[in-house]
Order: C-alpha cells, then structure tokens, then sequence
C-alpha cells in the first residue's frame, strides 16, 4: 500500500508516480528518480499522464514533517519531460472507516495544484484543520509533493 509508505517520515524514499486517469494513481515510490526512469516503461500505457513527484512535507499526528531536497545527480541530467514552472500538488489521506482495513482513502476532488511549496503548505494546513474539525474521530494525513516531469502516457 503505498499511501502508507509515502507518509512514512523514516522512509528514505523521495519519488513517485501519479497517474491522472487510472483507479490506482499512485504507483513507483523509490529513493533515486532513475529508478522510476528505469521502471517506468512497466506500466500499461493508455489514456493517461504519468506525473513524477519529489515529497516535500507531509502533515501527520498534527505536525509536519519537511524533507530536505533530494540532491539526485540523476535528476539533474535528465530534461525530456521535465517540468518548466514550479508547481506543487497537495495529497490527503483519509483511515478507512471500517477498523479491519488498513487502508488509507485519497479522494481526488482534494488533490490540487500550486504554484509554490508556500502556497501548497497553507491550502494542506487549512484543510487538515477543516478535516480534523469535521471528521475528528478518524486519521487524516496530508503530503505536499513537488512535480518534477510530465509525461504523456498514451
């Protein structure tokens, strides 16, 4: 389940895939963005992009937690795709209402996008406020990412 491992704060992991229009949109968390270059040609083409994200911060147990940049040479080396302006995505993660599962929701239509790291932590702190006062009985986690490359995956 990788919605659990991308609000791990001891997991080294930096990068992940997202896809814009598939049932499972978050795919690949791996510590070197090469390791997603590598990989990558595994999933299934089709009518989709395929986003790479960089995590930024995550918001848990009501605070953040920030992750330096990951200073991968390989990242800098590789322009194809790569973003132009700087944009940041903001993820929340919702426990499951059924105690047997371990599962964590992410509702698309709380998936957004800025247009800086600034801007991305004040919309998730708002939210995280809004969801704890109106679901304060179940764990909510919030993950701010930055967009690296942009691929079409058709």
């Amino acid at each position: 389940m990788i919605e659990r491992q991308l609000i791990d704060e001891n997991d080294d992991r930096s990068y992940f895939v997202y896809l814009t229009n598939r049932n499972e949109r978050l795919r690949m968390f791996q510590k070197e963005v090469n390791q997603i270059f590598d990989e990558m040609n595994n999933i299934q083409m089709g009518y989709t992009d395929l986003w790479i994200y960089e995590r930024v911060a995550i918001y848990k147990d009501e605070k953040w937690i920030t992750f330096s940049n990951n200073d991968d040479a390989a990242n800098k080396g590789y322009d194809f795709g790569r973003v132009k302006e700087e944009k940041y995505r903001t993820f929340f993660f919702f426990e499951s209402i059924r105690p047997s599962t371990n599962e964590l929701y992410m509702p698309d239509e709380e998936t957004m996008i800025h247009d800086s790291n600034k801007k991305a932590l004040e919309h998730m702190e708002s939210r995280m406020n809004y969801f704890k006062s109106h679901y304060p009985n179940r764990g909510v986690y919030g993950m701010c990412a930055k967009h690296l490359y942009d691929f079409m995956w058709h």
